[in-house]
């Protein structure tokens, strides 16, 4: 196509041209270049050029070149002058530099001008002033105009307005601070600066002599000529930090850093070249910082990015980020604003592995140096929690001064920490936490006082020891917050959990002054504590005597629900002291805990109560409780004052339980309400409701009249074991009323039945005082039945007073009335009938050890009565009874005294009159715990009815029932003596005694001897010249008169009702036989009746044999014969039914009759065969004894045979036998 090829042609040619244009230009700029280089110029023209070309008049500048050559600058100016030996005068002095290069303008140059578009140096030594825009006298500040024609002084001359470029190479820089007249030399400097239309580059390399340090510095910098502004960045190796204060205002801060610094500063500049922002992105390496009073602190680094805007009048501070060698690491970021004016504005802060624990502790050195803080972190590590903190910033209070910490407002965190807290002041409190997780919000004033804060803590697993506490708390979790206004510090939400059912609920409100507590108030509530851990919530020094009541006194349990309101407070600043407790008030519900109301009383137990705790007292509620076995209905206490005085304690109790107990109680020797031993029985039983009262001061040793005390008790269904007289009272009601004035026991009861009334007495400085009273009853009669042994009828009344006559002895009196009663007294048989009077007394002196050994003893009776003495041993066991003047029926004793021996007793008895038989009656059943020594001498002792001694009788019967008796003195019976003088041993230790016996008589001697065998029969004889007192002594009969007896009687068993007997008599007259003088009578035999009834009959010789059984007796064989009369018999007497059968024949003329007997057959048929006699008289007589059917045979009157002819028995044979 013609038309690309044209434009291909065409654009071919044109790149030919410009090819060959451009080769030529090389060619004669290589010309010409090496024509100037090829030595050096010194022509006078060029270096004068020079000259003028460098110089600036209008500042006072002046160049002079020595020497001068052409060089290549490169292709940004590529014809260059290097010049050597420059002088350079400027209105502060000269400057020698050795050398410099120039790059020319080359379209000035071919118009003929020298003018410079780039200036280097090499090495010079320069000096610049702080704050001026010259270089060693050399203005530059017309180079950063938009416009080179500047009106200033400060215009760039024509011939320099192409310059475009400046270089220094390996200059040395003075730099004058003028301000703080110091010369600041950096070396090796390296400087590019560049001028286009717009803007102008320069870039500063070096290194700023320090010492014997080098610090590298880089400058880049921008001026833009249109906006008339600049913006540079300062690059500044590491430096120490007394390097950089130089180029800061002097402060307190400034001083106290001490490590190497590095970073970029970035600055923004105006037309004036005065900054209106700066930048700064600085490192420090490891240093020191200076905290005043804190002391130093190391850090192993910090950076730090900050700006400054001069527009704004700001300051911000981007990051910061700092670590310490310690660990603890520091962010921050924050504003100040109005830096001109007044400075001021907020850093945001960030502290982590704070260490908090030593900050802290430091920190309460000089507000709360009682307190000590103790931490670990998860791993054991010193360094625990966080800061978040705002700092705000106040205008500083001098105009050089940096603006002040106004403010501090942040947040402290601490988590899964391990923390001790110890407070030796008061209150002392030692804490130990291991899992701590909580923060504080606080806000710092100037001078980083504390101003506000809120806290909230969640405390796990800790433990809790008060000082002078018992066991540490367990405290299973613990939360809490607070509030801090400067002055007052509030808890909030304050709870802790001790179990799954302990808890407590608090808060409080304490008011500081100086940091010093000046006010306390708190509000407490808790719920299901141990009793035993109040120790350990109870501060030792809050209201110390209450707590050291409440802890020493109350164990075991739990307190239900308490609420504790103290109020405490010190004295107003500047006088304040340590807390004062001025208001305290508490309140438990304990239960099933133990209560020492006194420290040596016994403790209560399962005591329920509310417990009012004051500043200065204690008070109980008692609702139910247990003191040993005594049951507390209801019940208050009062302790107080605790804390300002001596402590009274005052006891009120309801209480109810066994006697022993409550005796046991108002026993104690504390209480000393009674006194052990005092009361008059050994052993009690019962229930008692008792109101006790009790007042007396809590010290070690109570002094007389401290103790006060009232007691009110009923007693029901009391048993008292060891009344006086051994007697024990049952089913009784006592009241007892107490005071220290007097203490009165009242009461009723029953002793075996019988009522009796109890009274007991003691009043203050006198002896205690016992009354019985045994009202008038049968069943008191029944008591004294019981205690003397023998039946008793009807009513009676006692009485037994006991009073002590000193400290050693008492009284005891005992009367019972006996006028209602009727009683025999068994051994004697003494009769007292109901509703004659009688009293009997006893009264005896006891001691603590037991009675004394002496009783008086008194019996008065209308029929009896006796006074005298009994003596006891020093055991107590019986020693002797002494009775004189012994009044009774059929008795008279001078003395009845009964004696203790080692192995029993020993009795005498003296006295004109004793009657025995009772005695004797009664002695099958009598047993003795002993041997038995009797002594009697009485003229007229009653052995039974009609038997009696005079005389004296001494001897022993053993515990086994052996008897041993010797009689000295006469025996009598029915009022007639059998002996006046005789001897009766009498020797036992079977079954039956063994007696021998003689005496005398008027009518002669009588001996007798019984004899019992092992094996029956037992046999009595009896040989007596006195027959008919013998007679009347053994079988009651009074039918004879004098006589001789001969008498053997064997017994077959050892009852003695079954024997046989032969009895013989001789020379007696027959005197009173009521029945033979019927039969008599009936015959008419009148001569006999006559005498008979006269004087007795006499009968030379009579025998017979006697047997008994079974109450019967039988005759056999029985003859009396006489000179006037001879009479046979047989038959039977059963006197117990009062019956009999005898018969038998009576003849008179008995001495005819013997002489017939002589003449044997004769004999037969006179006397018959049963030799009756030659006349004789048959008779029987049979049925009642008392009146008996008396028969007589008048046939048989015929003599000998005749006379069987008309027998009884032939006649009628059914009154032959027995009925």
């Amino acid at each position: 196509m013609p038309v690309q090829r044209i434009h291909n042609f065409s654009l071919a040619w044109l790149l030919s041209v410009l090819a060959g244009i451009l080769l030529t230009l090389v060619v004669l700029a290589v010309v010409l270049f090496w024509r100037l280089t090829e030595g050096r110029m010194t022509g006078h023209s060029v270096t004068q050029a020079m000259s003028n070309a460098l110089s600036i008049p209008e500042q006072g500048v002046a160049v002079k070149v020595g020497a001068a050559k052409l060089s290549w600058e490169g292709w940004q100016s590529p014809l260059g002058v290097r010049m050597f030996e420059l002088d350079v005068m400027t209105p502060q002095g000269q400057i020698s530099l050795p050398e410099m290069a120039i790059g020319l303008n080359l379209t000035r140059l071919f118009r003929g001008d020298v003018a410079p578009s780039l200036i280097r140096l090499e090495q010079p030594s320069l000096q610049w002033t702080l704050g001026q825009t010259d270089v060693s006298g050399i203005d530059f500040s017309g180079w950063l105009e938009t416009s080179a024609q500047s009106s200033g002084g400060a215009a760039i001359p024509p011939h320099l307005q192409y310059l475009k470029r400046i270089i220094l190479n390996n200059a040395d820089l003075r730099i004058l601070d003028e301000a703080r007249d110091r010369v600041i030399r950096v070396v090796q400097v390296n400087v590019s600066a560049k001028r286009t239309l717009r803007e102008v580059n320069v870039k500063v390399a070096g290194k700023v002599q320090q010492e014997k340090q080098s610090i590298p510095v880089q400058v880049d910098a921008q001026w833009h000529l249109q906006e008339q502004s600049g913006t540079g960045k300062l690059m500044l190796g590491t430096a120490p930090w007394t390097w950089v204060t130089q180029w800061l205002p002097e402060n307190a801060w400034t001083q106290r850093l001490d490590a190497p610094i590095s970073g970029t500063v970035r600055v923004e500049v105006g037309g004036n070249l005065q900054p209106t922002r700066l930048e700064a992105a600085v490192s420090l390496g490891v240093g020191t910082v200076d905290l005043g009073e804190e002391g130093l602190r190391r850090f192993s680094g910090a950076k730090l990015e900050a700006a400054w805007d001069g527009k704004a009048d700001t300051l911000e501070v981007r990051a910061f980020q700092a670590t310490f060698i310690s660990g603890l690491e520091v962010k921050a970021h924050g504003q100040l604003q109005q830096l001109q004016i007044t400075p001021h504005g907020q850093v945001e802060l960030e502290v982590k592995r704070l260490g908090l624990v030593h900050e802290l502790n430091e920190l309460l050195k000089t507000r709360m140096p009682s307190l000590q803080v103790s931490a670990r972190g998860p791993q054991n590590e010193q360094r625990i929690g966080a800061v978040a903190a705002t700092v705000m910033f106040s205008p500083p209070s001098s105009p050089t001064g940096l603006p002040e910490v106004g403010a501090v407002v942040g947040t402290v965190s601490v988590s899964d920490a391990r923390v001790g807290l110890q407070h030796t002041a008061y209150p002392g409190i030692s804490v130990l936490v291991a899992d701590a997780d909580g923060k504080v919000e606080f806000k710092l004033g100037p001078d980083f006082v504390l101003q506000d804060a809120k806290t909230k803590f969640k405390f796990s697993g800790a433990n809790v020891l008060m000082e002078g506490g018992g066991v540490p708390l367990e405290i299973e979790k613990l939360t809490f917050s607070a509030d801090w206004d400067g002055i007052t510090l509030q808890t909030k939400d304050f709870r802790v959990k001790l179990d799954n059912t302990t808890r407590l609920e608090a808060q409080a409100k304490l008011r500081t002054h100086k940091f010093m507590p000046v006010e306390l108030s708190l509000q407490a509530n808790a719920f299901n504590v141990p009793v035993d851990d109040l120790s350990g919530w109870w501060l030792p020094n809050l209201a110390t005597g209450t707590r050291e009541w409440v802890v020493n006194r109350m164990s075991k349990g739990q307190v239900r629900e308490a609420s504790v309101d103290l109020q405490m407070s010190s004295k107003e600043p500047p006088n304040a002291g340590p807390l004062q407790l001025r208001h305290l008030k508490s309140t438990l519900h304990v239960e099933d805990t133990s209560v020492r109301y006194y420290k040596n009383l016994p403790e209560s137990r399962r005591v329920n109560a509310t417990v009012e705790i004051g500043a200065d007292a204690v008070e109980i509620a008692i609702h139910s409780g247990v003191i040993n076995e005594l049951e507390i209905k209801a019940g208050t206490l009062r302790f107080s004052p605790l804390q300002s005085g001596l402590p009274l304690a005052q006891f009120s109790f309801d209480a109810t339980g066994p006697l022993p107990t409550a005796l046991a109680l108002l026993e104690h020797p504390d209480l000393a309400v009674l006194e052990k031993g005092v009361l008059p029985f050994s052993q009690a039983s019962g229930q008692v409701q008792l109101d006790l009262g009790m007042d007396f001061p809590l010290k070690d040793e109570l002094a007389d009249g401290d103790f006060q005390f009232s007691a009110d008790a009923r007693i029901d269904n009391v048993s008292l074991l060891g009344l006086p007289l051994d007697l024990d009272l049952a089913h009784g009601t006592l009241n007892v009323a107490a005071s220290p004035k007097a203490v009165l026991i009242a009461g009723t009861g029953q002793v075996h039945g019988a009522e009796i009334g109890l009274e007991f007495s003691k009043t203050e400085g006198g002896y205690p005082s016992t009354r019985i009273h045994l009202p008038t009853s049968a069943e008191v009669a029944g008591l004294v039945r019981r205690i003397i042994g023998f039946e008793l009828e009807g009513q009676a009344s006692g009485r037994v007073e006991i009073t002590q006559q000193n400290q050693e002895t008492s009284l005891v009196a005992v009367q019972v009335g006996l006028a209602p009663t009727g009683f025999v007294v068994p051994v004697v048989g003494w009769t007292k009938k109901i509703g004659s009077p009688g009293t009997a007394k006893v009264m005896a002196l006891m001691t603590k050890h037991g009675f004394s050994p002496y009783l008086r003893v008194e019996l008065e009776t209308e029929a009896l009565s006796a006074r005298g003495r009994m003596e006891f041993g020093q055991l107590g066991g019986f020693k002797s009874l002494q009775l004189l003047e012994l009044h009774g029926p059929g008795t008279e004793l001078d003395l009845l005294e009964i004696a203790s021996r080692p192995n029993g007793y020993s009795v005498k008895l003296q006295g004109p009159q004793l009657d025995l038989s009772p005695l004797l009656e009664d002695a099958g059943a009598t047993e003795f715990a002993g041997e038995i020594a009797f002594d009697l001498t009485s003229e007229h002792i009653v052995l039974s009815e009609k038997l009696l001694l005079f005389g004296k009788t001494v001897g022993t019967v053993s515990a086994a029932g052996k008897l041993e008796a010797k009689h000295h003195g006469g025996i009598g019976y029915g009022g007639r003596p059998v002996w006046a003088d005789g001897t009766i041993k009498v020797e036992k230790s079977g079954k039956l005694p063994r007696v021998v016996g003689q005496g005398k008589s008027e009518a002669g001697d009588t001996h007798f001897f019984f004899e019992p065998h092992t094996d029956p029969p037992h046999v009595l004889e009896v040989e007596s010249d006195d027959a008919a007192s013998v007679l009347y002594l053994l079988t009651d009969t009074q039918a004879f008169k004098g006589g001789k007896l001969n008498l053997r009687t064997e017994f077959f068993d050892d009852n003695l009702t079954r024997h046989e007997s032969e009895v013989r008599l001789s020379n007696f007259t027959v005197t009173d036989a009521p029945l033979l003088v019927d039969i008599l009578s009936l015959v008419s035999l009148t001569g006999l009746l006559e005498q008979l009834l006269a004087g007795g009959v006499f009968f030379d010789e009579g025998y017979s044999k006697v047997s008994v059984e079974e109450g019967r007796y039988t005759f056999t064989e029985g003859s009396a014969i006489g000179v006037s009369t001879g009479v046979v018999f047989s038959g039977w007497i059963n006197p117990a039914k009062h019956e009999l059968d005898l018969k038998g024949s009576i003849a008179p003329a008995y001495v005819l009759t013997r002489l017939i007997r002589w003449v044997p057959v004769l004999s037969t048929i006179l006397t018959g065969t049963d030799k009756a006699g030659l006349i004789a008289l048959d008779f029987r007589a049979h049925g009642s004894l008392d009146d008996p059917e008396k028969q007589v045979n008048l046939l048989s009157l015929a003599p000998g045979i005749l006379r069987e002819v008309f027998r009884f028995d032939w006649l009628d044979n059914s009154t032959a036998g027995e009925p």
